[in-house]
């Protein structure tokens, strides 16, 4: 019948309605899981997100590092040749300065040698105006025993002309033997002080000739020293500007390279 119809239904709505509102439940619970595994999820992809921006960003720490221990090493290496090159400028520059006072002492040298070549000059010069008129007088004996000589040489070929005709007149006239001989003898003292007038007048030739080369080769001499003491300096002038410039060449390089050194430190610290 109809009541027992509702009773069968209300006995079957009070026996399903704690299912029910279990279902309910539990497919409120299966949202709320649902909402939690989805709110979960989208962490998870934000923490892979966030899990593989890391890597990036470790990734490009590690090249960076890898880009600074380079360019450190290559910093090292550049500051360990610019140590040594410093080294190298520093003993070019030590043996510049030895080149240098040694160049000074020769300077110093050369030049008391200039002064006293000078002085010996100026003497030779002064001595050569005062004595001008000793060469001039030189040269005239020179010029006069030439002339003696040449003089002494007639008279001695003049006394032997005469001596062949005393000796001529002699063999042609006999009678007069005694006067003739005596003659003769006179004749032979003259060809003899000929000769020795001869003599002499080559002594004071030659003597005259050998003051006369010796002035000459004195003044030679004087010239010469000059000459090489002029040339020396030069050479010695060309050589110190030459050590100048290679000094100044070096501390500009040790300049550069402590400029350098400093820049690449600052930048390996930084």
């Amino acid at each position: 019948s109809l009541e027992e119809l509702k009773a069968k239904r209300a006995e079957k709505l009070e026996e399903y309605t704690p299912l029910y509102n279990q279902v309910q439940e539990d497919r409120e619970a299966v949202e709320a899981s649902s909402q939690l595994l989805m709110k979960l999820f989208k962490k998870k992809q934000e923490a892979t997100r966030d899990v593989v921006d890391m890597e990036v960003a470790l990734e490009k720490l590690s090249m960076q590092a890898e880009e600074g221990e380079y360019f450190a090493q290559v910093a090292a290496e550049k500051i360990a040749r610019m140590e040594f090159l410093e080294e190298m400028a520093l003993d070019k520059k030590t043996d510049f300065e030895k080149e240098t006072k040694k160049l000074e002492q020769d300077e110093k040298e050369l030049q008391q040698k200039l002064e006293e070549t000078t002085s010996a000059r100026q003497s030779t010069e002064e001595a050569a105006v005062a004595t001008g008129a000793d060469a001039a007088a030189i040269k005239e004996t020179l010029v006069k025993a030439t002339r003696e000589f040449r003089l002494a040489e007639f008279k001695l070929s003049m006394r032997k002309e005469e001596a062949s005709a005393a000796q001529l007149a002699i063999a042609e006239s006999s009678g007069k033997r005694e006067s003739a001989a005596a003659e003769e003898e006179s004749l032979q003292a003259s060809v003899v002080f000929a000769t020795e007038e001869l003599q002499e007048a080559a002594s004071v030739l030659k003597a005259a000739q050998i003051e006369y080369m010796k002035a000459t080769a004195e003044a030679e001499a004087v010239a010469i020293d000059a000459q090489e003491a002029s040339a020396m300096r030069f050479f010695q002038e060309i050589r110190l500007n030459k050590l100048t410039e290679e000094y100044n060449n070096s501390q500009a390089a040790v300049e550069g390279f402590v400029k350098t050194r400093e820049f690449f430190e600052s930048a390996q610290s930084t």
